[in-house]
């Protein structure tokens, strides 16, 4: 399909959507977005991290992984042109040009916040993660960055994503790499096996799939490495002042770490970055500030 081919249907669904524009919409739009997008998911896993929550922080890890590699391999398999520029907001967001089905965001959204709505088991839980997962599918919409098919594909990829991780790799892989880890002496092997793989990513992932190579593949890298390397995990409350200041310290100085990578131009010293970054998130950062909070 040639850029600018009209879509019928969902030509006509993007302009009713965004004949309802204004400025509330606007910001609320650009906010709901960023459920679907990788800082914002980096942060929650960071926050898991620093207070203990290692198990869901690794399977959002996994999730942010297999949805980036599988979005952008069938994006660029399908190479489906994205909407014309006369429908993306560009006072509100960056125009984009690459391909457009399936959303990554969309994607993003519907496996992470469906993780988060199957670990909590709370009705109101699945009803305010389901809501979300739409809103931020209207939401790449409305900043006319995607056509409604491209939403609808990146919600079944998502949750396709999701059962697989949930009923194969966290059920069947996951107690047997425990086993394994719990045998000190396999750590360093585990965090190898990590590093190889972060490698393998640096080298191989497509410049133009949305980030650096280098980048994706040191945050591989870094944070498998640390749950590798990590000793048992101990959950921190949110209510106990010192765990929560610990936490948040935690986490801002993973996300500077995170900026300050970005800044570095595609290298190996942003790959070097980017891992130390994903290692003091994931195992250096909480076992430093809970080891001299103890003191």
């Amino acid at each position: 399909m040639r850029p600018g081919t009209s879509l019928g249907w969902e030509e006509a669904f993007l302009r009713a959507l965004q004949a309802l524009a204004n400025p509330a919409l606007d910001v609320f739009f650009r906010a709901i977005t960023e459920l679907g997008g990788d800082l914002f998911w980096l942060t929650v896993i960071f926050a898991c991290f620093a207070l203990g929550r290692r198990r869901q922080a690794l399977g959002l890890s996994a999730l942010l992984v297999l949805n980036f590699y599988a979005s952008y391999a069938i994006k660029y398999a399908v190479w489906r042109p994205r909407p014309l520029i006369e429908f993306q907001r560009t006072d509100l967001v960056s125009p984009r040009t690459g391909p457009s089905l399936p959303s990554t965001h969309a994607a993003e959204a519907a496996a992470d916040l469906g993780y988060v709505a199957k670990e909590a088991r709370d009705k109101r839980a699945y009803l305010a993660c389901a809501a979300l997962i739409v809103l931020v599918g209207l939401s790449r919409l409305y900043l006319g960055l995607h056509w409604p098919t491209d939403v609808l594909a990146g919600f079944g990829l998502g949750l396709s994503l999701l059962g697989l991780y949930s009923l194969g790799l966290e059920k069947r892989l996951m107690p047997r790499l425990v086993t394994l880890k719990a045998l000190r002496s396999f750590r360093p092997c585990l965090a190898l096996a990590s590093l190889s793989a972060g490698v393998l990513a640096a080298i191989l992932t497509p410049q133009a799939w949305g980030r650096p190579s280098t980048y994706i593949g040191g945050l591989i890298a870094g944070i498998f490495s640390g749950i590798a390397l990590a000793g048992p995990a101990q959950a921190r409350s949110l209510r106990n002042p010192g765990d929560l200041s610990r936490a948040v310290a935690c986490v801002l100085l993973g996300l500077a770490g995170l900026a300050d990578s970005c800044l570095i131009a595609p290298s190996v010293l942003q790959f070097v970055a980017t891992a130390l970054t994903g290692l003091w998130a994931s195992w250096i950062g909480p076992e430093t500030l809970w080891a001299l909070g103890a003191r």
